[in-house]
């Protein structure tokens, strides 16, 4: 019977989960190379044997000066370590290995200058010797003296090109330049982690550094979403051990970065981070640089913590967005087998076959939300005081003015979020311009009157409020006035005939599918019409105001569950909104 409990395993109910013996066990069996590739060996190195279809796993490398690498090549008591035909590496032009930029080579020195190195060459030989039946490439990209909250800025969504930091969109283009390489190759590359070393630029900066955590949690989910990496463990060494005066938000920054791991339980923790210390690693003289034997150390922690993290979605089976009882029937039917896509343990490949270390790994996760990756933007309003109302998945937090209350205990989820109707409001920074091409945003209210606005932009429209008239849903997000030879005025707001003001719960909802305006209440479409572009604006959202703040246009009642998705949700897609 499918998602029957397995006979054998109340046998292995008493077994304990141990990663590192498993792994022992699983070394002791496995073969290095079988005849030929040992014959091709004699003429190529092994990382750039092309072989079709051969899995790749690749893992990422970025940041600041600390992972480009400051560790003294002349330093290192075994100069043997420096190279290893068995890791494959790609790197931008920014890092220098004595080999050409954006092509692959195999395992050396990668640093801004020669004769350095960073946490690539532990790394890659740790991971080559923990999984010495595996094919491992390196694609790194860093830059010293940089910042995430703007260098390495990911944008909103994957297609916000235009709000990429320059470092960020050369990682971009180098990760995709060097997986089309594999691929054109004939390999079959899967990324499997992330390594990142970041943080010291940002604790310079009185806008990044108290903000980093909230910076690294939209980082690293923007990282995935990029590169359609959803089950990617993203891992991170801590910086900054000795407190320089020039850094001021030193303290900020490492109190971001332990929050951000995915056990802190804080706001900003994030499934599958993991924050790797480093604050005991031999530092260069200037208290700033991590010296070679740290830098040695560093990579050998980062392999060491592959084995540490599996990512909630990665036991999604079924991919509802939920762990639940239905992924752990499917484990079920698996029981035994050697599918990979459920043999999740021990990290981070598994050990060949579905048994109770992989049914432990469902059980850690289990009922676990998983926000789909198209998700921007969500703020529960389940706070129970503060000035703060977080978005659940990231940056963009909204900040309360006038006297919003907190109604822990009156949400259509959880809380919600009062307004008085007369100069409550949060804003937030920006988030999305509306002249992209599909989107959707949705909130749940409950009250209001005719002519109040529950979502707005600064400097620009009204997106979601009740019309003036009578209380029905209106969008003022609308087509562009044109100047010139072909003029012709702005386009007129969308009116459905539904109110929304009556004192009851509702979903209300606005979508941009392509040429479409579409204004949805409680699941069901309630206008639509079509409009060529609409007005773009870059300013930060207001929620329970008017775009100006105009006295009238101020919410009273309740707003609970907003949130922003990056294309046009489905009818069915929505639907589920309400549940």
């Amino acid at each position: 019977m499918k998602g029957q409990v397995p006979s054998d395993l109340q046998k292995e109910v008493g077994v304990r989960y141990n990663v590192h013996n498993r792994i022992s066990e699983c070394r002791t069996m496995k073969k290095r190379m079988i005849c030929l590739s040992l014959c091709m060996l004699c003429l190529f190195p092994a990382a750039l044997v092309r072989a079709a279809g051969v899995r790749v796993d690749v893992f990422l490398l970025g940041g600041q000066s600390n992972m480009a690498g400051r560790g003294a090549v002349s330093e290192l008591p075994d100069a043997s370590v420096l190279s290893n035909e068995n890791v494959m590496l790609y790197h931008s032009s920014s890092m220098n290995s004595g080999q050409p930029a954006n092509q692959w080579t195999t395992l050396r020195p990668a640093s801004s200058a020669s004769g350095y190195f960073g946490p690539e060459i532990g790394f890659g030989n740790r991971i080559a010797e923990l999984y010495p039946d595996r094919r491992i490439a390196l694609i790194k990209h860093a830059v010293g003296g940089t910042d995430i909250g703007a260098d390495w800025n990911p944008g909103a969504y994957p297609g916000d090109t235009s709000h990429f930091g320059p470092q960020y969109a050369t990682f971009v283009q180098t990760v995709n330049s060097g997986i089309a390489s594999l691929i054109a190759q004939g390999y079959d590359p899967v990324i499997r982690g992330m390594l990142w070393q970041q943080g010291e630029r940002d604790a310079r900066d009185s806008s990044y550094g108290p903000v980093y955590g909230r910076n690294l949690s939209h980082f690293i989910r923007r990282v995935r979403a990029q590169f359609n990496a959803p089950n990617m463990p993203f891992i991170y060494g801590q910086v900054l051990p000795v407190a320089l005066s020039a850094y001021t938000y030193r303290d900020q920054v490492r109190q971001g970065q332990l929050d951000v791991d995915e056990d802190s339980g804080h706001v900003s923790a994030t499934d599958g981070a993991r924050f790797v210390p480093a604050d005991d690693l031999p530092m260069n003289s200037d208290n700033l640089h991590v010296g070679a034997a740290g830098q040695m150390e560093l990579g050998i922690r980062f392999a060491e913590a592959t084995e540490t993290v599996v990512v909630a979605s990665a036991v999604d089976f079924n991919a509802d967005g939920f762990v639940d009882a239905e992924d752990v029937g499917l484990m079920f039917d698996h029981w035994r087998q050697g599918d990979p896509a459920y043999d999740v343990a021990p990290p981070p490949f598994g050990d060949g076959i579905v048994d109770f270390q992989d049914l432990l790994v469902v059980s850690v996760h289990l009922f676990f939300e998983i926000p789909p990756v198209d998700l921007i933007a969500w703020w529960r309003f389940d706070e129970t005081d503060g000035g703060i109302a977080y978005n659940t998945i990231g940056k963009f937090d909204g900040v309360l003015n006038g006297d919003p209350q907190w109604q822990p205990d009156d949400g259509v989820n959880g809380g919600a979020l009062s307004f008085d109707g007369t100069d409550d409001y949060l804003r937030t920074p920006f988030v999305i311009a509306p002249a992209l091409d599909s989107f959707s945003v949705f909130a749940w209210i409950k009250g209001g009157a005719p002519g109040q606005v529950i979502l707005s932009q600064e400097g620009g429209a009204n997106w979601l409020m009740a019309d003036s008239t009578d209380g029905a849903l209106r969008t003022d997000l609308k087509e562009a006035e044109v100047t010139g030879r072909n003029a012709s005025p702005a386009g007129p707001p969308l009116i459905s005939t539904t109110v929304i003001t009556d004192g009851h719960w509702h979903r209300i909802g606005f979508v941009r599918d392509a040429s479409d305006r579409i204004l949805y209440v409680d699941g069901v479409e309630a206008a639509r019409d079509t409009a060529a572009a609409l007005e773009s604006c870059e300013g930060g959202l207001t929620i329970g105001a008017g775009s100006a703040l105009e006295p009238g246009s101020f919410f009273s009642g309740l707003i609970d569950d907003i949130r922003i998705h990056d294309k046009a949700l489905s009818a069915e897609e929505i639907a589920t909104l309400g549940q």
